[in-house]
């Protein structure tokens, strides 16, 4: 059960930098492109990076609790709500299919041995890119 600083804690928590993470990361990998989601969302940001005719499905990933109750209580579509917040995802990083568990595995180490605990478990798969239909 969500309580109010569950929502202040989501919305008001400090930006944080993604530099030390993509320094490590791109040691192991090239990344295809990567997405700070800032104004306009999960919905405007993607877009922008990809080539035409390529969407992200977000399949994979459920929006964490705290917004899809603002989502309930605001009464907004997901994609409404998808264009108005991060849903807590602050960067994307794009990579090819084979990398993203090479990414994972490097940063969901255990906490005691986890050199890059600045990130831990705030790395997931978030979606597939795919090609539209049109």
């Amino acid at each position: 059960m969500l309580n109010p600083d569950d929502f202040k804690n989501e919305l008001m928590s400090p930006h944080r930098s993604y530099l030390p993470f993509l320094r490590v990361m791109e040691k192991v990998t090239k990344p295809k492109g990567y997405c700070h989601i800032t104004g306009g969302g999960l919905e405007k940001n993607p877009p922008r990076i990809l080539p035409e005719k390529l969407y992200v499905d977000w399949k994979c990933w459920e929006i964490p609790e705290v917004y899809s109750k603002i989502q309930e209580l605001a009464d907004l579509s997901t994609q409404e709500l998808r264009e108005m917040y991060n849903c807590g995802v602050g960067f994307l990083v794009i990579v090819n299919p084979e990398d993203a568990g090479i990414i994972l595995d490097l940063f969901k180490l255990d906490e005691k041995d986890d050199p890059y605990k600045f990130i831990g478990s705030d790395v997931f798969e978030i979606g597939k890119i795919v090609a539209s239909e049109n």
